[in-house]
């Protein structure tokens, strides 16, 4: 795996591992700048260089997903969903790459590192709940290893012991 730091994120650093997957997990601080204009390097460097497979760690709150974060969650992250959206439809829009998107809710760091819990994909974009990093990392690892999941999908990430299904009209 090649990490590369925020101020690293250019197309030399992918063009030197030259990877065949790239999984991107860009985290939103906007003092780095904005997540889809991180992200569009990466997938336009996978494009360029060849890589068959890319993977967008997204966030529930993204896209039709929107309705799925509480009320006050919702106004206070707009902006950044609104970000984590656009970089979901740049990906999307680009033909000759496989790709998933992972919208992952708010990790569960209370958890021990190593913690995988029951992770689980679906593709209701009303699932909400928790997930610990590492269910995070098997979810991936389990999507590049899988031949029964269809690409250029858009999956909702929980673990199984937290999720629920959030009622839209009950949020507001």
């Amino acid at each position: 795996a090649l990490q590369v730091a925020v101020h690293e994120q250019n197309y030399e650093a992918v063009a030197t591992a030259r990877p065949d997957v790239i999984v991107s997990c860009i985290d939103s601080r906007r003092r780095c700048g904005a997540v889809h204009e991180r992200n569009q390097v990466f997938v336009d460097a996978a494009l360029e260089l060849g890589a068959s497979t890319f993977v967008f760690i997204s966030s529930v709150g993204a896209g039709d997903s929107s309705d799925a974060l509480p009320g006050p969650a919702k106004e206070t992250m707009k902006a950044v969903m609104s970000d984590k959206y656009i970089a979901e439809r740049y990906l999307s829009s680009k033909q000759g790459l496989d790709h998933l998107v992972l919208r992952c809710p708010p990790l569960n760091d209370i958890a021990s590192d190593g913690e995988v819990g029951r992770p689980t994909l679906t593709e209701d974009p009303m699932a909400y709940g928790w997930i610990t990093p590492a269910g995070v990392a098997d979810l991936v690892y389990g999507c590049l290893s899988s031949d029964r999941l269809e690409m250029g999908r858009t999956y909702s990430a929980v673990d199984q012991n937290t999720i629920f299904v959030t009622n839209p009209l009950l949020r507001p």
